[in-house]
């Protein structure tokens, strides 16, 4: 995921933009709290900083598995912990390999907002077929809320003024083939090249 997000900053970058991914931790850097995803990123458009807790699900847990995440990232924001650890609470980046995983995780971030008497996550959504088909990639207008299947831009505003407008030159954007619920991941035992590849 973070290898999309670097590709993408650069496609947009060569096109006079100032997209960039700054920083980047693994999913060590959640030890030690009861909210744990899969990393942690920063991104930069046009001199704003983007934090966010990236999770990538193929939708193979349980309903449970799932309500106990959102829990975890509840009583993170609301003990004050979040505050102590980041400048405003990062966006959690859901993405998911298929369209119905999509629609589970959504039930279940909606699920826990209700439950909640402060404010939701802030939470995207988005799916890895989303990603391939949009000509900007995963800074496109892919992403969806918990409460609202309507998809749009991730950072405020959408693209950078003046990038894709007209008399723009394309620039080539290197595909990602992502894997799916029904294949290995990465460094899986049975198949050591499986994962995601670039086109």
């Amino acid at each position: 995921m973070f290898v999309a997000f670097a590709l993408a900053a650069d496609a947009a970058r060569r096109q006079g933009g100032t997209d960039g991914l700054v920083g980047w931790r693994g999913a060590a850097a959640g030890e030690g709290r009861r909210c744990k995803p899969d990393g942690y990123g920063s991104f930069v458009r046009s001199a704003v900083t983007y934090g966010f807790f990236l999770e990538y699900e193929r939708g193979t847990e349980s309903a449970r598995n799932y309500a106990a995440k959102f829990r975890a990232y509840y009583c993170y924001r609301d003990s004050g912990m979040a505050t102590r650890d980041y400048d405003g609470f990062p966006t959690i980046l859901f993405v998911m390999t298929s369209a119905r995983a999509e629609q589970r995780i959504a039930d279940q971030a909606y699920r826990a907002w209700l439950s909640r008497e402060r404010g939701p996550l802030p939470i995207l959504i988005m799916t890895t077929d989303r990603i391939a088909a949009h000509s900007e990639g995963i800074l496109g207008p892919i992403w969806r809320t918990p409460a609202s299947p309507l998809v749009t831009y991730w950072q405020h505003g959408g693209p950078p003024r003046g990038l894709y407008g007209a008399g723009r030159e394309p620039v080539r954007k290197l595909q990602l083939v992502w894997p799916t619920a029904h294949e290995p991941l990465l460094n899986s035992p049975r198949n050591e090249s499986a994962g995601v590849q670039v086109r």
